[in-house]
């Protein structure tokens, strides 16, 4: 049905008829006004198009979160028990510091 929408013999009788109704006057501003709304269409029509996928790839995403919660939900880790280290604190770590080289002249 939509094989033949846009034959040469079909725009030439839509050209005929748009100049007869409007005039060669203001033809030319229609064509400049449907254009751009054409043009807005496809912006908007391409938006929400974008805008779907993303939603799909978030709302797939929220999935695997979920199930990803789930899962590490049923995963039990046990820590092990570690014994207490006691450092005392008067005392510095590492060794002893000796006397210091005396300057060079």
């Amino acid at each position: 049905m939509l094989d033949n929408l846009f034959a040469p013999d079909k725009l030439l009788l839509v050209a005929i008829v748009g100049l007869v109704l409007f005039g060669p006057k203001r033809l030319p501003q229609i064509g400049r006004s449907v254009g751009r709304w054409l043009g807005e269409f496809r912006k908007a029509a391409g938006g929400l198009g974008d805008e779907l996928k993303a939603g799909m790839h978030s709302d797939e995403a929220a999935q695997a979160e979920g199930a990803a919660a789930s899962t590490a939900s049923a995963v039990v880790v046990e820590k092990p028990a570690v014994p207490a280290v006691s450092v005392p604190v008067d005392k510095p770590a590492g060794p002893e510091p000796g006397p210091t080289p005396p300057a060079a002249p």
